[in-house]
């Protein structure tokens, strides 16, 4: 198991199950072991021993950790049950590994948020290591989603295109920074302003910047952005669903589709100029059904 240097409970606590019988008394001895975190420096040596009454089948041992203020690297120890009473037995599962999380030790994004334009190319996002870096190190970048698309809207380079939701960082001793690419996909599709988010999988002290967002702002929208009403007309054909809405003289629209309202939108018809009333009728008529539409309308 893994615990923070500064864990709320200023403890790790580890559960121990009785298996198979609950029947009758029975206790098991329980004791610390040091691995590379020392007992009296990074933990509190625990022995003892636990008593399952009959019908009990869980029980907790608490090892109060030792928190400091020194930038080191993780260590760990080890918890070992021991001399079982007569009728009980120790599993193969009776030594647990603590490793003791340094949390002077992180990783964290260099801003909360970056913005790039739609025609920027790429854009790089920075994610910093503080602590101890004499060592080699390594941190999980999580592509968390948001309503721009992988591929469609981005690449993360030089990420492979199989490793687009999640990939590492690694970072060589002494280095403190390490950057990644995201290329921007140019279109000429007039939409809304897009957001990427990204997530690092590494516990920090309070406020370390562990998410941050990319907003990609579009380059193709001019004019004013315009409500639009849409009605939907009855009857259907063919259980087709009719849409209509006003568009302006010389304005452009775009009339789009999406199975949640969090997720990306789907542009199903565009038109510029002629204005007047427009009407589109949806040739899937499975896709109506949980579904959502929008229209958003540029001025000229």
């Amino acid at each position: 198991m893994t615990v923070m240097e500064n864990a709320p409970a200023g403890a790790a606590i580890l559960d121990v199950v009785r298996i198979f019988s609950g029947i009758g008394t029975i206790s098991v001895d329980f004791t610390t072991e040091d691995g590379s975190a020392q007992a009296g420096q990074d933990y509190v040596q625990s022995s003892g021993t636990l008593t399952f009454t009959n019908g009990e089948f869980h029980n907790t041992i608490s090892v109060p950790i030792i928190n400091d203020s020194l930038a080191e690297t993780n260590k760990s120890f080890t918890v070992r049950l021991k001399n079982p009473s007569t009728g009980a037995s120790v599993t193969s599962s009776g030594r647990a590994f603590v490793t003791i999380v340094d949390e002077d030790n992180y990783f964290e994004f260099a801003s909360p948020t970056t913005v790039v334009g739609e025609g920027g190319g790429s854009v790089l996002i920075e994610v910093r290591r503080n602590g101890d870096t004499s060592g080699v190190g390594s941190v999980r970048v999580v592509n968390m989603g948001g309503t721009a698309t992988p591929g469609r809207d981005y690449n993360l380079a030089p990420i492979p295109q199989t490793n687009q939701l999640m990939f590492d960082l690694d970072f060589a001793p002494g280095e403190t920074s390490k950057k990644f690419t995201v290329n921007i996909v140019d279109d000429n599709i007039p939409e809304y302003d897009e957001t990427v988010h990204f997530t690092l999988l590494s516990a920090g002290p309070p406020g370390a910047q562990t998410n941050a967002t990319l907003m990609i702002l579009d380059n193709d929208r001019t004019g004013r952005d315009l409500p639009v009403s849409l009605d939907v007309l009855q009857p259907w054909t063919n259980s087709q669903p009719r849409i209509a809405f006003n568009t302006l003289q010389g304005g452009f629209y775009l009339l789009q589709f999406s199975t949640n309202l969090t997720g990306h939108w789907q542009t199903i018809s565009t038109n510029l100029g002629g204005g007047g009333r427009f009407e589109f009728t949806h040739s899937n008529a499975t896709n109506w059904h949980g579904g959502f539409y929008r229209a958003l309308q540029f001025g000229p």
